[in-house]
């Protein structure tokens, strides 16, 4: 029996980051996001994180004075590291690049 294909579904390639966040990550509660952004594109951001959240939520980004909602895509746990979730955001207005933001603050490798 051999392992079911993976389907990938990514729309852009992936950047990778220098772990450093140029910006606040908060709940719409206004609660921060303690996280370590692992890569990025055009529309989305992979993160890293103790915080649990579920998928679909909205969280919001804000990054040099322009604020931007993204919705948790999907969840994976952190690669067999006790209380670590992997997370990937998608922007939800698709004209914002985000991977531009992140180039301008100096967060790419």
């Amino acid at each position: 029996m051999g392992l079911p294909l993976f389907s990938e579904r990514r729309m852009t390639i992936r950047k990778s980051l220098t772990g450093l966040l140029p910006g606040r990550l908060q709940n719409t509660d206004g609660q921060d996001i303690e996280c370590r952004p692992v890569n990025v594109s055009k529309h989305g951001i992979g993160l890293m994180s103790h915080s649990q959240i579920e998928a679909h939520t909205t969280l919001i980004l804000t990054i040099q004075d322009k604020t931007i909602e993204l919705k948790v895509a999907w969840v994976q746990p952190g690669f067999g590291k006790r209380d670590l979730f992997r997370y990937g955001l998608v922007a939800t207005d698709h004209n914002v690049d985000i991977e531009q933001l992140f180039l301008e603050s100096g967060c790419l490798k």
